[in-house]
């Protein structure tokens, strides 16, 4: 993680797998997390454009490149992440850039899909 930035500021990464074509990192959204401060203190919630930087920065760690991208397409949010959530975020090379999605396992028995999106290079 970079250092640099606040330490509440990131999930914790308890895994990573790689595949020919991409990485499966499973990641704690903590509690103390400090973009749920003021997101609905009621019911928080983890704002989109968060996954979006997480994505963008674990693509230009893992694949080593440079986290600028032309566009961004296809952006979905599902289901809202809520504090102490796991999640797995997918990261796919793709013709065209990278792909990601955010997918926990709720009950064990369903997958449930927050968010997706491609970031075109």
């Amino acid at each position: 993680m970079n250092t640099s930035l606040a330490e509440n500021n990131w999930p914790l990464v308890q895994d990573k797998s790689y595949s020919q074509t991409g990485i499966n990192i499973t990641l704690l959204i903590p509690v103390e997390l400090s973009f749920f401060s003021g997101h609905f203190p009621a019911a928080p919630i983890l704002p989109g454009v968060v996954l979006v930087h997480w994505a963008a920065y674990f693509i230009a760690q893992e694949f080593k490149v440079e986290p600028i991208f032309s566009s961004l397409k296809q952006v979905k949010f599902l289901k809202k992440i809520s504090p102490g959530t796991t999640v797995v975020l997918t990261l796919l090379q793709i013709q065209t850039g990278f792909a990601f999605s955010y997918v926990s396992h709720g009950d064990g028995t369903q997958d449930c899909k927050h968010a997706s999106g491609q970031f075109i290079v």
